[in-house]
C-alpha cells in the first residue's frame, strides 16, 4: 500500500515476543498497516489499529493469534485506543464526526459512546488506575493541553496551561498519584518529559 504522506509502499504486522526477544509469534497477517498494539489488563488479548479496510479501525486478537475481531467500522480514523483498568471498556480517538473526539466502547466493540463534543481536536485518552478519570490531549483552549474528565465524559477540566505544546501523550503512574507527559513549554520544538499531580499542580521537568 501507499503511505498517504509520501507515497511510499509500507506494510506492518503485530508480533508478540518474550521480554528477551525470544518466542516470536506473528499475530496479524494482512496487507497494509497493523500497529500500535497494547495488552488487555489480563494479558489474554492485544488491541491494535489497522488500515486493512482503507481507513483505520480497531481490532483485538488473542495472544495465540486466534480470535481476531474488528471492533469499529466507522468512516474516519479510529486510533490511539486504551483499555480501562478492569479490561471491560476501551477509550479511543476517532474522526468519525469530523474533528477528532474521544469515544468509549465495551471491550467487544459494543455500546460506542461519545465522551467529548467540541470543535477542537481531542486525542490520546489515558485511564486513571482506578478507572474513574480519563486524561486526554485537546487544543480547545487554543494550544495542545492536557485535560481530564470523568469516565462518563462529565466535568472536563483543563490541567495544563503553557505556551506551545502544554502537554500531550499522558501516562499515569500505577499508584495514580502522578501523570507524566511531554511538552515543549520550555523550548519551542524540543519536547521533554514532565510530571505533575493529577489536578495539574506541581509540574516538574
Amino acid at each position: 500500500r501507499q503511505y498517504p504522506g509520501d507515497g511510499s509502499i509500507y506494510s506492518s504486522d503485530v508480533w508478540l515476543a518474550n521480554a528477551d526477544g525470544t518466542g516470536l509469534v506473528r499475530l496479524t497477517r494482512r496487507s497494509g498497516y497493523d500497529g500500535n498494539p497494547s495488552f488487555s489488563p489480563n494479558g489474554t488479548k492485544v488491541l491494535f489499529e489497522s488500515s486493512r479496510r482503507g481507513d483505520t479501525d480497531l481490532f483485538t486478537v488473542n495472544t495465540d493469534a486466534s480470535g481476531e475481531k474488528e471492533l469499529t467500522f466507522s468512516l474516519g480514523i479510529d486510533q490511539d485506543a486504551a483499555w480501562s483498568p478492569d479490561g471491560r471498556r476501551i477509550a479511543f480517538e476517532t474522526s468519525r464526526n469530523g474533528a477528532s473526539e474521544i469515544y468509549v466502547m465495551d471491550a467487544d466493540g459494543g455500546h460506542q459512546t461519545r465522551l467529548t463534543n467540541s470543535p477542537a481536536f481531542d486525542q490520546d485518552p489515558a485511564w486513571s488506575p482506578n478507572g474513574a478519570t480519563v486524561v486526554f490531549t485537546s487544543d480547545r483552549s487554543g494550544r495542545k493541553q492536557l485535560w481530564s474528565m470523568n469516565a462518563d465524559g462529565s466535568s472536563p477540566a483543563q490541567l495544563t496551561d503553557a505556551a506551545n505544546i502544554g502537554g500531550e501523550n499522558a501516562a499515569w503512574s500505577p499508584n495514580g498519584r502522578t501523570i507524566v507527559f511531554d511538552s515543549d513549554r520550555d523550548e519551542l520544538g524540543n519536547l521533554d518529559v514532565y510530571e505533575m499531580n493529577p489536578d495539574g499542580s506541581n509540574v516538574r521537568r
